[in-house]
């Protein structure tokens, strides 16, 4: 009785699954039911007799039926996905409910303020990541592996959480031989996370290792729309090298590389589907502070989380006596009286400090070959018409940048008294991650080939003094 029951059941999601044409998802139903006949029904008759059989014919047609149910209930979901919201998946190595904010959050609130369903995707991310002592595993990146949690009305989080993932090692022995580690990663079971792509519109990957999932991603949901948003320099950011050197490869096969580096966008400007977009900046939060967090005037503002030139403030430190130097984020600590840390605050806290400074500093760190990353914080610093003191390695995307030489005592003390007598000035028109979210959704769906509406780069604004 029970294996007729579990047949009927069966036979009903099949002939479902036929008349929406998905022949393939039957296919595999039958392949579990075999497998599972092959692999545990057959020890069972060898051991058991007829009873065995009984519960081997039971277990076939059961795997079969639930292989089935689940193959239907996602493809209902996907035909319902078309027909209503559409959806965006975005791929981004930070979790979503951290402390760090970064441009995948904003794209992930401006897609849901659109009306968009946005699943955010936390990839690569695995046991070795864990092994390293990653940042992530603060929270509950562990527990929520797996599983589509749902954060608010329209924005869910899924930990695509994997045994191995494609790390970098920082030993080219060790990258060399780890490099198997890509093919195996490309090819990790996606479990639920399928179910969300097959029904995106829209899927957007940022600078990490994940993008070797790209091809794959395509096959599973050809009718999506792929942007790989180049965030950083992935050697910069110490991905895997052999991601490294198929970057450009992987770029050709998406519908877009949006870039908001304009000194990245020089890497990528040759290729027809690349266009240069700026970062955004989320106009509401800046606009609805008024309460200033400083006891007295006199600011000046760090925020971030690495790359942090110590040097820097311990000489402006001493430089400018008069200023006090707030650094927001988990950074290393300066031990002079007017240098401030407050360590990782919520993005909401770091406004008033963003907005209510005299000066925003952009004191990183010298890369090796030259700073590829479009900032978040000075199009910040820029919307509030902050001064903004800045090494003289970094393009100098804004007007009132006030550079000076790393190690340099003097150009420090001179580029912040030049930034204080310069004062607070006139926002800088930067757009709204409203607007980004919408131009690059707008962008993929063109899948224009040539470049002829293409988004021009802006010459870089001249620094006020060097």
């Amino acid at each position: 009785m029970g294996y007729y029951a579990v047949a009927t059941v069966a036979s009903v999601y099949g002939a479902s699954l036929t008349a929406q044409l998905r022949p393939d998802r039957v296919f595999r139903a039958n392949v579990a039911g075999a497998l599972f006949a092959i692999c545990v029904g057959w020890p069972m008759v060898v051991a058991l007799g007829v009873e065995g059989a009984v519960l081997a014919m039971l277990g076939c047609r059961g795997v079969h039926a639930i292989m089935l149910r689940r193959a239907a209930r996602q493809v209902e979901s996907v035909r319902s996905a078309v027909a209503g919201e559409p959806t965006v998946v975005l791929f981004s190595y930070h979790y979503f409910d951290s402390k760090r904010k970064a441009g995948f959050h904003w794209l992930a609130e401006a897609y849901a303020r659109l009306g968009w369903r946005v699943v955010f995707v936390t990839a690569p991310i695995s046991r070795i990541s864990q092994l390293m002592g990653d940042f992530r595993f603060e929270y509950p990146v562990v527990r929520e592996r797996g599983r589509l949690k749902a954060v608010r009305d329209g924005i869910g989080s899924y930990v695509f959480f994997t045994t191995v993932h494609p790390a970098n090692f920082r030993a080219r022995v060790l990258n060399y031989i780890s490099r198997p580690l890509v093919a195996v990663y490309a090819r990790t079971p996606l479990g639920g996370l399928r179910a969300e792509i097959e029904r995106a519109d829209l899927v957007v990957f940022e600078s990490t290792a994940a993008l070797v999932l790209a091809p794959r991603v395509r096959r599973v949901s050809p009718r999506a729309k792929l942007v790989y948003r180049v965030s950083d320099d992935l050697e910069r950011v110490r991905v895997h090298p052999w991601v490294v050197s198929r970057e450009e490869e992987l770029a050709r096969s998406f519908d877009l590389v949006s870039v908001p580096s304009p000194v990245l966008y020089e890497r990528f400007a040759h290729l027809d589907n690349a266009e240069y977009r700026p970062h955004g900046v989320w106009h509401e939060l800046f606009d609805e502070v008024i309460e200033s967090p400083y006891a007295q005037p006199g600011n000046a503002c760090f925020v971030g989380n690495s790359d942090l030139d110590v040097g820097f403030v311990e000489i402006a430190a001493r430089s400018a006596p008069d200023l006090t130097f707030h650094l927001i984020g988990d950074l290393p600590g300066v031990d002079a009286p007017n240098v401030v840390t407050h360590g990782e605050l919520q993005f909401a806290e770091t406004v008033p400090f963003i907005k209510f400074a005299d000066v925003g500093l952009q004191c990183i760190k010298n890369a090796v070959r030259g700073e590829t990353r479009a900032s978040l914080k000075t199009a910040q610093f820029a919307y509030c018409g902050l001064p903004i003191v800045s090494p003289d390695f970094l393009p100098e995307e804004f007007p009132r940048t006030f550079v000076y030489a790393p190690g340099d005592a003097i150009s420090i003390r001179t580029a912040l008294r030049r930034a204080v007598v310069a004062g607070q000035g006139p926002s800088t028109a930067t757009a709204s991650w409203l607007d980004v979210a919408g131009a690059i959704a707008s962008q993929a769906a063109g899948i224009r080939r040539g470049r002829e509406n293409e988004k021009s780069v802006p010459q870089l604004a001249p620094g006020v003094a060097t």
